[in-house]
């Protein structure tokens, strides 16, 4: 894989997963949309002047030549005279009588006619009950002469109903009103803002993208385990069906390349530190051991030691890998065995110092070379190579790697950097490990079998549990 690319570019989007991410982060747009609105509905209530209104109503009639009534004509005309009731003629000559503004008073004053009926409501909206009052009076008083002057004949417009001093404002919540609305479009923008921050993020959200953007082998996927601790072994009690298919699956792969290409020696990496390589190591480990295999479990990550936590083991004197090295304690002391698991692992619990330097002394090679007929299979859970360049150092002295790809964890631009600079090691890159893969971003057919399988793997899963052990107790 030298001089490994990108195959594509671009940025993927799985809705699947934006909404599940909306789901999780729903805080952030309960959080923002509170606090829009209830700022926004306070400035509203408290800028906002109350209004008020006074409602008349007139009637058209239409009078033709035999004084017989016309009520078709009427309601077309209607329209003609709410027009004219609206408009600046009438505005300018109340404007005369109460000393208003005649902009202000037109647009006080809005006209409709009731559907299939000669009548027409004109509506006086203004910031205080006297003045809409005030208003109304002046339309009632002067609008027979704006009437007059345009010259209908032959019909009349008449007030039915007379205007009222208003009591109390049209609108007596208006700021929660448009407090409700503020907090639904705040709502709308966090929900876009989040979207658009983790598409942005180009992340690995399925197999596909690995397969086409990464152009990289799929050697195994695992699924996403929810567990209340931290770490999850495929031993453990009520472990998922499929995770502990995934690392069988996975296991299987590596005894057929390790039988065809005499490989052992195996280093597992990935690209940041939250993508599961040590979880991927450790249970990879635990899995060839329990098919019979002399295996031991190195933690080659001199930097963030995980495998003695990953262990829960407190009860024996951890010396590793950067020990052994700096000639503090020989491999076959440093070596421990851990009988519940029949794996053997060299783990220490303290970070090392100038990591990169203690295993460029080319002491490591010497080590592996001296263990290394000791047993059948030998996994080395290394940094993170999209961070520091321990890895690659310890890539020269592996058989093949495996690459931890975590869902939604590195970018795609990220990954591609780690990838080339293991491939520069000249290790044989085998595929990458899918980790945390939820079952709505890979094939669940082939890849978590879940269609035809599913029924028979609960059936397995009940056998498992039912022999279940409790493995957090290790002894020497």
């Amino acid at each position: 894989m030298e001089g490994f690319k990108a195959k594509k570019t671009g940025i993927e989007i799985n809705l699947s997963y934006l909404f599940r991410t909306i789901s999780k982060k729903w805080w952030i747009v309960a959080l923002v949309a509170v606090l829009l609105g209830g700022i926004g509905g306070v400035i509203i209530e408290k800028e906002s002047a109350d209004k008020y209104s006074s409602t008349m109503a007139f009637v058209v009639n239409n009078k033709s030549n035999n004084n017989t009534s016309d009520i078709t004509t009427s309601i077309k005309m209607a329209n003609t005279y709410a027009r004219i009731l609206s408009g600046k003629t009438l505005a300018n000559m109340v404007c005369e009588l109460t000393k208003f503004d005649a902009t202000d008073v037109k647009d006080s004053i809005e006209t409709t006619c009731t559907p299939e009926s000669n009548i027409i409501e004109l509506t006086v909206t203004y910031d205080s009950p006297d003045s809409v009052f005030t208003i109304a009076k002046a339309i009632a008083q002067c609008y027979t002469t704006v009437v007059d002057s345009v010259g209908f004949e032959n019909s009349t417009l008449t007030i039915c109903e007379q205007p009222e001093r208003p009591t109390k404002p049209i609108d007596e919540h208006l700021g929660l009103k448009y407090g409700v609305v503020i907090a639904f479009i705040g709502a709308v923008m966090a929900m876009v803002v989040i979207l658009i921050i983790e598409t942005a993020r180009d992340t690995v959200q399925s197999v596909e993208t690995i397969q086409e953007r990464l152009d990289m082998n799929i050697f195994g996927v695992v699924q996403k385990v929810q567990r209340k601790d931290k770490h999850s072994l495929i031993v453990d009690r009520g472990m998922n069906f499929f995770f502990n298919e995934s690392f069988k699956m996975m296991r299987t792969k590596l005894e057929r390349i390790a039988q065809t290409k005499g490989y052992k020696k195996f280093m597992v990496t990935s690209t940041v530190s939250s993508e599961g390589k040590t979880t991927v190591s450790v249970n990879l480990a635990i899995s060839l051991a329990e098919n019979g295999a002399s295996v031991l479990l190195v933690d080659a990550d001199l930097r963030v030691p995980a495998v003695c936590k990953f262990f829960d083991i407190d009860n024996i004197s951890a010396r590793g890998l950067g020990d052994v090295i700096s000639g503090k304690i020989s491999a076959g002391k440093a070596i421990k065995y851990l009988e519940k698991y029949n794996l053997f692992i060299l783990a220490g619990k303290e970070s090392t110092k100038n990591s990169s330097e203690v295993l460029s002394k080319g002491e490591l090679g010497k080590i592996i070379k001296t263990i290394e007929n000791e047993f059948d299979y030998i996994i080395f859970d290394t940094t993170p190579a999209g961070i520091v360049t321990d890895s690659v150092i310890i890539g020269r002295n592996m058989d093949a790697a495996l690459f931890v790809i975590g869902e939604n964890e590195a970018s795609v631009s990220q990954i591609s950097y780690a990838i080339s600079n293991i491939a520069d090691s000249g290790v044989d890159i085998l595929g990458c490990v899918y980790n945390g893969a939820t079952t709505d971003s890979v094939n669940p057919y082939g890849y978590m079998g879940r269609s035809l399988y599913s029924k028979k793997g609960r059936g397995y899963y009940s056998k498992y549990e039912s022999a279940g052990v409790d493995n957090r107790h290790l002894t020497n």
